[in-house]
């Protein structure tokens, strides 16, 4: 599922922040580094917005996936 994006161009919002607009889900809640390729359709969890930050996690075709490093 695609992501639904955050809109609202409040210039008191810490999204839309006046023209720097960030990239949040408004249905996941991930935003910018901890947004998955696809929406899992529910709120992420802090383990899982810290594992995809660092590349480990990802969601995508209706599954996670654990990404191995290739050190």
């Amino acid at each position: 599922m695609q992501h639904i994006w955050h809109k609202c161009d409040s210039e008191y919002c810490y999204i839309c922040n006046n023209g720097a607009r960030l990239d949040f889900c408004e249905v996941c809640k991930g935003g910018e580094a901890s947004l998955t390729t696809e929406c899992c359709q529910r709120v992420l969890t802090e383990l899982e917005e810290d594992l995809i930050m660092a590349k480990k996690l990802d969601f995508k075709n209706g599954e996670w996936y654990e990404i191995s490093s290739s050190n």
